[in-house]
Parts: C-alpha cells; structure tokens; sequence
C-alpha cells in the first residue's frame, strides 16, 4: 500500500509540474504570436497537452482513492477504470503527436512551394537581366 501513495504522489507531482511547464511555455511562445495558423495550433496543442497533464494527476487521485474500497467487485471496475484513463492518455497523446506532425508537414509543403516560387522568380530575373544587360544568363 505505501508504493501505491508513493506512486500516486509521483503522478501528482508530475502532472502539476507538466501542467506548470505547459502554461509558462504559452505565455513565452503561444500568447504573444501574431494571430494566424502558428497561434491556432500552438493554442490547441497547449490545450491538449494540459488535458493530457491534468489526466495524469486524475489517475494518480484514483490509484490513491483506491486504497479505501473495500468491495472487491469494486475495487476491479476502479482499475478498469483506471486502465481505460490510461488508454485515453495515450489516444491523447497520439493524437497530439499526429497533429503536430501534420502541423509541420503541411508548413514544410508551404515553405518548399514559397522557395521554389522565389527560385523561379530568380531565374526570370536572371533572364531579364541577362537579356538587358547583354550578357548570358547562366
């Protein structure tokens, strides 16, 4: 029984030390973005990494409320519970991992098609260039 307090108080500890982290990081790099695409997914990914954190702290709160049940058909339906809040963190976090995946896929296509937009503007004004200035454009 100590070890199920030692590990409830670690939960604890951890989700509010992530939840800490999570809300200084928005106030350094989410909060004063300029509005826009960055902000919205910075916002969504702060909001679902606070659930995520908060979770952690609710089945730490569990497995330490689970001390006192008695009931032995209770008790089981507690850590199934528990066993389901632990999927659902890790949904969340997958989800989380995918969205920010598909955050940063989707900006690397816009920045190769920005670059290939002033590559080709580079070459038509190396061309123009090159034809007003009388020498060839390489």
């Amino acid at each position: 029984m100590p070890s199920l307090v030692f590990v409830s108080a670690m939960l604890l500890i951890v989700s509010a030390g992530l939840i800490l982290w999570h809300l200084i990081e928005w106030r350094k790099v989410g909060a004063p973005a300029q509005a826009g695409r960055y902000r919205d997914f910075v916002w969504r990914r702060f909001r679902r990494r606070v659930q995520a954190s908060g979770l952690i702290g609710v089945i730490g709160l569990m497995i330490l409320a689970s001390r006192w049940i008695d009931d032995r058909r209770l008790e089981l339906a507690w850590w199934l519970a528990i066993l389901l809040f632990l999927f659902w963190l890790l949904l969340m976090a997958l989800g989380d991992a995918l969205s920010s995946r598909n955050y940063y896929q989707g900006e690397h296509r816009r920045n190769l098609a920005e670059q290939e937009k002033l590559h080709t503007e580079i070459r038509r004004a190396e061309t123009t260039g090159g034809a007003d200035s009388g020498t060839p454009a390489d």
